[in-house]
């Protein structure tokens, strides 16, 4: 299954300039997705990788996150980042 998502994910446009850590953190919330719910959550710390590694500025990412149906961001306040 997990082979499926990563050939139904690369038909993204920009999937593939992602780094491979964010593609693999997209590949497996998509492939844990809960019942009929298309939720993509971060908690904090890969929340870090993704600002740390460029993802979460990258109109990639957020064109990659529409094939979900809700984003919920879980941050720790204060942050370094924030």
């Amino acid at each position: 299954m997990f082979i499926l998502f990563l050939e139904m994910m690369k038909k993204i446009d920009g999937f593939e300039n992602l780094p491979s850590a964010t593609q693999y953190l997209i590949i497996k919330k998509k492939f844990k997705k809960s019942g009929d719910k298309n939720i993509f959550s971060l908690q904090d710390k890969k929340i870090k990788m993704l600002v740390n590694n460029g993802s979460f500025q990258s109109p990639y990412f957020w064109n990659t996150l529409k094939q979900f149906s809700e984003f919920h961001a879980y941050i720790e306040y204060p942050s370094d980042l924030f």
